[in-house]
């Protein structure tokens, strides 16, 4: 598990958030496109169940993870409403649905 700190917390469409998260400490993720990570953090003291999303930033930076996600059930509400500052727990990468080289 990293940790990541969010960084920007945005809505794109009124269905869409655009949860930006930057590198704070763990073993860095090293993924590829295609990929999928597990979030989760903190409402309040509770901590919020795991999901996972796509990854949407390139494999190339390291330091930020970006991930877009349709605001639709109660997860991702509840992720919608993070501040800026707040800390997620990050585990991955997964899937197997990447470029074959």
């Amino acid at each position: 598990m990293v940790n990541y700190k969010i960084i920007a917390n945005q809505s794109i469409t009124p269905s869409t958030q655009l949860l930006t998260v930057q590198y704070v400490q763990g073993e860095r993720l090293v993924c590829r496109a295609g990929q999928y990570a597990a979030i989760n953090g903190y409402k309040g003291r509770r901590a919020m169940p795991i999901r996972c999303f796509s990854i949407v930033t390139s494999p190339t930076d390291t330091d930020f993870l970006q991930f877009s996600m349709r605001v639709k059930g109660h997860f991702t509400k509840a992720v919608a409403s993070l501040p800026v500052g707040d800390m997620v727990h990050v585990q991955g990468p997964y899937g197997g649905f990447v470029i074959n080289r």
